[in-house]
């Protein structure tokens, strides 16, 4: 299971804290999209004959707070998905 928060910098960008949850372990971490974007990028290149879910979509406007919630949402789907997928989290 997972959760995910946005918050958006005075800098200008917004950091998502993602909380992610299984029966061996729990994670707190806090990373900006393109952050998680290029995990993603290296999950799949780790195990290529795996499905990985899809990565929630760049947007424009990126800072709207309509986009940072769907993409709140995207992303706890995705995490939600990923850890549902991942055999090392099913022992």
């Amino acid at each position: 299971m997972s959760r995910a928060e946005g918050s958006t910098s005075t800098s200008g960008y917004t950091v998502y804290y993602v909380e992610i949850h299984t029966k061996l372990a729990s994670w707190a971490v806090a990373y900006r999209y393109s952050q998680m974007e290029k995990l993603h990028s290296r999950l799949k290149k780790l195990d290529k004959d795996k499905t990985m879910p899809q990565f929630p979509e760049k947007k424009m406007f990126k800072n709207n707070q309509k986009v940072v919630e769907e993409r709140k949402t995207n992303l706890q789907i995705y995490f939600n998905e990923l850890v549902s997928s991942m055999d090392i989290f099913e022992s």
